[in-house]
């Protein structure tokens, strides 16, 4: 890969390289040393994508998290959360969402309108709350009503002192079987090289940060209490096991922590059976607080709602006989491990825990329910998110195989160069394309193979990688375009013909007419035959296209569409983003009242002669093969000087 783009001085590779340089910091390794490294790295990155104050403010997860402390603590409106919801937006210029199932507040049946997340996540930002809340009300230029830059620096602060915490807890179970040198990088490489870096710097206020450092704390309270049991550490087990069930209800399988971990034999599991008998008391303690946190939000939603259990996600919900295991792991859409393939070492080190179960039994039973669960999700692929984000909370439980690998391999050079090679190339990969997502070059939550593989190692904006991102499939170099049909030319100048009711002359690109597509109306180019076309056969089409008003979000808006009888044969190019594009910015929604030539080529897929409408061989291909069109969505389209032309080999 080329990084074409980046400069010494920009981007977080430099900030590492910087911070990395700094050697005596990790040298030698202690958890005061590796603490103090990475929070300056965390912070500098904060700094250097400015999220120290806008996560909370523009919606999604990272406002219905948090919105139960304003509304508890200044708006009293805790009941029906409308003032809170709608006070950010005095400080930012989006309209408010509608309030339907599928967005933050759902209506219970009282009429109030309930918070769709969970408490626990403000629970634990509570502390931090007030830290802001007190300097805007000490401060008479501030206003303390929630939203100011206080209370917005402060909660992104929160969870990195949270991870700072959850990083001792993971570092103290880590070294009872593992050196510090390899103690420290396993932490180190989930910090940096792993979609946990978006989740303490990019969008560090939803649950996944908090959660990855209560996993880190059930881990080390687990281990200290079978170490030797207290009520302490009991009450521990049931605190963290509560809080991680009470934010995520479906990680109550957190539970198999304590239950399996240490289970290295019949002889153990005899052992752990008297234990449990022995200090019953101490169980006993555990599951009283791990249910009394889960009555906290039971509380809440009694008080709002009317009813002690509420389902707030409304028409949302989990698909338990098609989860999308597989898009999951590997999609370009927000893949795990496509966005963080550090995590395959997890997988690798996996098989030496085989004869180290300590925690082999617990990893064994919780992460194929855990992804089992995840991809059941109607949305599997989780927006907001760099890469699958409820797999970061895993990462505590998963630090162990990592850690096996690690030190397996420190005596066997031909495997630690190699393990080595590969954890520095996804460290680098991860930082790069997060400097890609700020730079509005990548965006995992929307990507496609096309896009993904046109940007890959490029920090440039190019006219093929916008065409790419709007339409799944990489545009065909000119080069390659031989042997030119002049398929379709009009530039709508003739009244007469079959499309003359669309045609209309008070906005036009040149001449006296263009067409005028009202919404929901299609524009029809020439059809091609299974005698016209053949595989690896190229078209091009251009136009000039014009809107008055773009539409967004990315999912609505014009399209040119070519629909084919080939398996998956549907391509469609979105329009309303490429016009005004000057940048070809993927976050650009597009200008109004100006046109833009549009140039898409694609190739012919190979299988075009070959497959009927269900995917199956077929044997007589019907006569239209390839349908091209131009459609209008909620706002008018307009076209002008539209030519398509055919190459064949």
């Amino acid at each position: 890969m080329s990084f074409r783009g980046i400069k010494p001085s920009q981007g977080p590779v430099w900030i590492l390289f910087v911070s990395l340089s700094w050697s005596r910091i990790f040298v030698p390794m202690t958890l005061l040393r590796l603490r103090i490294g990475l929070g300056i790295f965390l912070f500098v990155s904060l700094l250097y994508f400015g999220r120290l104050e806008g996560n909370i403010l523009y919606g999604g997860d990272t406002q219905g998290y948090y919105m139960y402390l304003p509304a508890a603590f200044i708006h009293g409106d805790l009941h029906s959360v409308w003032e809170t919801y709608n006070k950010r937006f005095d400080h930012v210029t989006a309209p408010p969402d509608v309030i339907e199932p599928g967005h933050m507040l759902n209506v219970a049946e009282n009429g109030n309108h309930v918070v769709k997340y969970t408490s626990g996540v403000a629970i634990m930002q509570l502390p931090f709350f007030w830290i802001g809340h007190g300097i805007a009300t000490i401060v008479p230029s501030i206003e303390a009503d929630g939203y100011t830059w206080p209370y917005l620096f402060f909660i992104n602060i929160s969870v990195l002192v949270w991870f700072w915490l959850g990083m001792g807890w993971l570092w103290h179970a880590l070294r009872r079987d593992y050196s510090a040198v390899v103690a420290g990088s396993v932490i180190i490489l989930l910090t940096i090289g792993t979609n946990l870096y978006n989740f303490l710097i990019f969008r560090g206020v939803m649950a996944h940060g908090y959660l990855f450092s209560l996993y880190a704390g059930l881990i080390w309270a687990t281990i200290r209490f079978y170490d030797k049991p207290s009520f302490r550490r009991a009450a521990w087990i049931g605190l963290s096991a509560g809080f991680i069930t009470m934010i995520r209800p479906v990680e109550i399988i957190c539970l198999f922590i304590p239950l399996l971990y240490g289970l290295t034999s019949m002889k153990a599991v005899g052992e752990r059976l008297k234990t449990w008998q022995t200090h019953f008391s101490k169980l006993l303690l555990a599951a009283v607080i791990f249910a009394a946190v889960g009555f906290i939000q039971m509380l809440y939603w009694k008080y709002s709602s009317g009813e002690w259990l509420f389902f707030s996600y409304g028409e949302e919900k989990f698909y338990w006989s098609s989860s999308k295991i597989n898009k999951g792991l590997f999609s370009y859409r927000n893949g795990w491990l496509r966005y963080s393939p550090l995590m395959f070492l997890a997988f690798a080190g996996g098989i030496l825990l085989v004869k180290q179960r300590k925690w082999f039994w617990p990893i064994l039973f919780f992460m194929p329910l855990h992804i089992y669960i995840a991809y059941a999700w109607w949305n599997w692929y989780y927006i907001n998110g760099f890469g699958s984000r409820p797999m970061v909370e895993s990462y505590a439980l998963l630090a162990f195989p990592i850690a096996a690998l690690l030190a397996w391999s420190q005596s066997r050079p031909w495997a630690k160069y190699p393990l080595v090679a590969f954890a520095i190339l996804c460290v680098g990969l991860n930082l790069f394309q997060h400097e890609q997502h700020k730079r509005g070059i990548l965006f995992p939550e929307d990507e496609n193979t096309a896009h993904y593989w046109e940007v890959f190692g490029s920090l440039d904006y190019t006219e093929d990688a916008i065409y790419a991102y709007l339409s799944s499939a990489r545009q065909v170099g000119e080069s390659r375009l031989k042997n030119e049909l002049n398929w379709y030319s009009n530039d709508f100048e003739s009244t007469t013909g079959p499309d003359s009711s669309l045609i209309q002359s008070d906005i036009v690109f040149a001449g006296q007419g263009a067409i005028k597509l009202e919404p929901q109306q299609f524009f029809n180019l020439p059809t091609l035959d299974a005698g016209d076309i053949a595989r690896n056969d190229y078209l091009r089409i251009k136009a000039k296209v014009r809107k008055e008003s773009p539409e967004a979000p990315w999912w609505r808006g014009a399209l040119l569409v070519a629909q084919g009888n080939w398996h998956d044969g549907w391509r469609g190019l979105r329009l309303d983003a490429l016009i005004g594009n000057k940048q070809n910015n993927i976050f650009f929604t597009g200008n109004a009242s100006q046109w833009q030539e549009i140039d898409w080529r694609i190739e012919i897929p190979d299988d075009v002669e070959f497959r009927d409408e269900n995917g199956k061989r077929a044997e007589n291909p019907p006569a239209e093969v390839l349908k091209i069109y131009f459609q209008a969505n909620e706002q008018p389209l307009y076209l002008d000087d539209v030519q398509m032309w055919l190459y064949t080999d």
